[in-house]
């Protein structure tokens, strides 16, 4: 099992809470037809709560609903402010309905390629002109997109094969850190503790954020320009706890001057070294200590 699998190569790592809910739907034996529509969420929708896009040079949003856009841009900040004492309003979204993993011995049986797209369609029954083959097509895109400079692209279409491709990035023991936030509403929270969590010099790190599909599929980058953090915050309306993973970006020199983190911090490419809460829903791995 994808459960089993896990624990053969993470022996000291749990899985994280929201990736482990995409597993609680793993019924599917060898054989069996794939999810249906009952089992399709409004991840499939062109509005689907991704974040790819985001932390990418482009930096377009990913979202055209007002108060999802919100909650991305609250997550912003720079470096300095990442300091224990600094209260920040920040609002972590948690998406409700993200579409579940197969086995992966049946998503290696689906074909996942643009060539190949009338036999997906057929297989999920979709009509070529509908809104969810057209969702289905843009991930598809997304995913044979050529990798912005410094960086390597894969999508991962299982647990396992997001776990194998982390490792022979990272190397063994690579650490999956995830955001876990109770109340995704916006919120004054105090820092109360900063750990760096990526520990070569060059940063290293894989980061990986769920696309819109007929079932799981994560986009998984490989960048040597950014850095990881744990931190944990403490709300001061009533004192409750969050840990939260931020990830700051070493050298934004070479990012579009539209990006949302620039509009928001109100700083040009190259001058500030720009970094965001991780939302929920997406993994940064980590090299081991």
């Amino acid at each position: 099992t994808p459960e089993n699998y896990w624990k053969a190569n993470l022996p000291n790592s749990p899985i994280p809470p929201f990736l482990q809910d995409l597993l609680s739907d793993h019924r599917l034996a060898a054989g069996e037809s794939v999810p249906g529509e009952p089992h399709r969420t409004t991840t499939w929708l062109p509005g689907g709560k991704t974040v790819t896009k985001t932390w990418l040079p482009a930096g377009k949003l990913t979202t055209t609903d007002s108060s999802d856009r919100e909650s991305q841009m609250s997550l912003i900040f720079i470096e300095k402010d990442l300091r224990v004492g600094k209260l920040m309003n920040l609002n972590f979204w948690k998406p409700s309905d993200m579409a579940h993993f197969l086995p992966r011995h049946l998503a290696d049986s689906i074909p996942f390629s643009s060539n190949n797209l009338p036999q997906i369609l057929h297989k999920f029954s979709l009509n070529p002109h509908s809104v969810e083959s057209q969702v289905l097509k843009a991930t598809l895109q997304e995913c044979e997109a050529k990798p912005v400079e410094g960086e390597e692209n894969f999508c991962a279409t299982s647990l396992e094969s997001m776990v194998d491709y982390s490792l022979s990035k990272l190397g063994k023991g690579a650490i999956p850190l995830s955001t876990n936030a109770d109340e995704p509403r916006l919120r004054e929270y105090r820092v109360t503790g900063v750990k760096r969590r990526s520990s070569d010099a060059k940063g290293s790190l894989v980061a990986c954020h769920a696309l819109p599909y007929a079932y799981a599929v994560f986009f998984c980058h490989e960048t040597t320009t950014a850095a990881a953090y744990e931190v944990d915050l403490t709300a001061t309306d009533d004192g409750s706890e969050t840990g939260a993973v931020a990830v700051c970006h070493l050298d934004t020199a070479a990012w579009s001057s539209d990006h949302v983190a620039f509009r928001v911090l109100g700083v040009k490419p190259g001058e500030a070294t720009v970094c965001h809460f991780l939302e929920q829903g997406n993994v940064v791995w980590v090299p081991a200590k």
